[in-house]
């Protein structure tokens, strides 16, 4: 069902230079375009006079795009994200590694932050917990969680709770 246009050879040859096995990976991927085809055809079968008609018609004028721009646009939202993701964790190492080096800094005079330097509770500025999700997400119990740790267990006396989920049941 492929229509092999001029130069079609030479883009899978390209796309498949590095494989290992690349006779056997050329005829899955002949078999999978196949089954790609006739899926879209049984659910779009209005339109396929159409695109037969397109298929089969002389493309010497038009542009044919490679195999290889076909993979990278469908993979591009799966880069963004694994490139984001390693972005995330290079972001928050770089961060602890800066303050491992604030605090382990060897020098008299200190060099913490107002907001790094431990304070006493009623000394310091009003601290701000936002959290959000979903009804039944779990909030409330990694509330409780959170105000058993050392800090918001000091803070827990001055601390001020807005439940949105207290609204909706009122």
């Amino acid at each position: 069902y492929l229509l092999k246009t001029k130069g079609y050879d030479e883009n899978v040859d390209e796309y498949l230079e590095h494989e290992a096995e690349r006779d056997s990976l050329y005829v899955h991927l002949l078999e999978e375009f196949d089954r790609c085809i006739l899926t879209y055809f049984s659910f779009n079968w209005t339109q396929s006079s159409n695109l037969i008609s397109q298929a089969l018609s002389d493309e010497s004028d038009q542009k044919v795009p490679k195999l290889k721009d076909f993979v990278m646009a469908a993979t591009r939202k799966q880069r963004f994200e694994r490139v984001t993701k390693d972005l995330k964790v290079k972001r928050v190492i770089s961060t602890l590694v800066e303050e491992m080096r604030v605090i382990g800094s060897g020098s008299s005079e200190p060099h913490c932050t107002e907001v790094m330097s431990p304070v006493a509770h009623n000394k310091r500025s009003p601290v701000l917990l936002l959290m959000g999700g979903g009804m039944g997400a779990g909030k409330s119990t990694v509330l409780k969680d959170i105000f058993l740790e050392s800090f918001w267990s000091e803070a827990q006396a001055d601390a001020v709770v807005i439940e949105a989920d207290a609204f909706k049941e009122t």
